[in-house]
This record gives C-alpha cells, structure tokens and sequence, in this order.
C-alpha cells in the first residue's frame, strides 16, 4: 500500500510468493515512489593487510604457491637481498626468481645503491651509540650469570672474563673513532700545557712579540 507521503512503499518479494516476479536477495526490498531516491550505502572496504615478510614471500614462490613472475621490482630486489645474505649464487637466485642472471646482478647493484652509505658527520655517533647500549645489555646479562649461585662455577668464570674482553673490544672501538685518548696522547698534551710560556720584556717590539706567538702557535698546533 502507497503510503501517505508518498515516500516509499514496501513490497514483498520473498520466494514464498508465487508471482512471476524475480527473487532477490532479501525478503522486503524498498522501492522509492513519487520520485524519491534510495540511499546508497557503501560496501564496508576489507582491513588493509600488511605486505608479507620477504622469506614468506621466498617459501611461496619455492613451494609454487606465489608466481615469481607477478613480483615488482622492489620486492624481487629485497627478495634477491635476502637470497644473497642467505648464501646462494646469482645463478640459484635466477632459477628460483624466474629471471635472467644479469637482471640479479642489476639487482644486487640497486641494493647496494640503496644501503650505500654516505659521509655524515654524526654516523660516527649513531654507530658508537648504538654500539654501546648492545655492550651494556651484554656486560648487564653476563653480570647477572656471573651472580648466579646456581650456575656452575666454570660458567660464572667464563662469564666473567667475557666481560673483559667486552669492554677491551669497546675501548679499542671508542679510539679507533677518536672519541678517547690514549695515556700517549695524554702525556704529550699534559706536558705542553706545563711548558713555560715565554715572556718578552716589556720594552720589546711588536715584531718580537709577533715572532714570539708564533713559535707559541706552532709549539702547541
């Protein structure tokens, strides 16, 4: 029946009727009159996933559940990265990729432009930085195996000399980046500062004086 504001009429489609009319899906649909338009409602979209893991993406193609061939260049590239890191030839990686020798070979080159690395003056920091938090968390777990009454003593005494020789390689790092002076360097610096500075008389000239600091000048730099 028309309802009075000539809105929408319901009208029933179910199967159970039997009328020439085609089934549909639900078993009341909505149909406009008088002019009026349904409301389109959007299809929810699927939750967007996250890009597989590279050696997932190398176990599907090795067991033919993924074709090599549908891979991008990027994902091929870090695919021929893990390959590579992994141990197999550019011969192996094209069999398994489905591609020619020298397009591993190219990819390899781009991977490398990639991860080149460039002159930054603050590397040197990040590197030392990072370098050190992974030497205390080592130094930290071996003191608490080195405190362990029930660990064997054997154990406790490797422990404890590993962490020695954690803190030797650290040191040998911190100057090797110049970041720590040695007792040499130290020594030689300390005497410098403790040379007598070299006093002109106060009648003297300014070319005298002139010469004086830059013996000064040159003893020190």
């Amino acid at each position: 029946m028309l309802n009075a504001d000539f809105s929408v009429v319901s009208v029933d489609v179910s199967p159970d009727r039997r009328v020439g009319t085609a089934h549909h899906d639900s078993p009341c649909t909505s149909i406009p009159v008088g002019g009026a338009h349904p409301t389109a409602t959007a299809a929810p979209q699927p939750p967007q996933s996250d890009p597989p893991a590279i050696g997932d993406v190398i176990r599907d193609i090795s067991i033919g559940v993924r074709k090599a061939e549908d891979l991008d260049a990027s994902t091929r590239q870090e695919c021929v990265l893990q390959l590579s890191l992994d141990g197999f030839s550019n011969e192996e990686i094209a069999c398994l990729l489905r591609v020619s020798e020298r397009t591993v070979t190219r990819d390899r080159q781009a991977v490398r432009k990639t991860h080149a690395l460039k002159p930054d003056c603050e590397l040197g920091d990040e590197l030392l930085g990072e370098f050190q938090a992974h030497v205390m968390t080592s130094i930290r777990r071996l003191t608490r195996l080195c405190n362990d009454p029930t660990m064997p003593p054997a154990v406790r005494v490797r422990a404890d000399e590993a962490i020695g020789r954690i803190y030797q390689r650290f040191t040998e790092q911190v100057r090797r980046f110049s970041y720590a002076q040695d007792g040499s360097q130290r020594l030689a610096i300390q005497s410098e500062q403790e040379k007598p500075v070299e006093k002109l008389p106060e009648n003297a000239g300014f070319e005298e004086r002139l010469e004086a600091l830059s013996r000064r000048l040159a003893a020190r730099y």
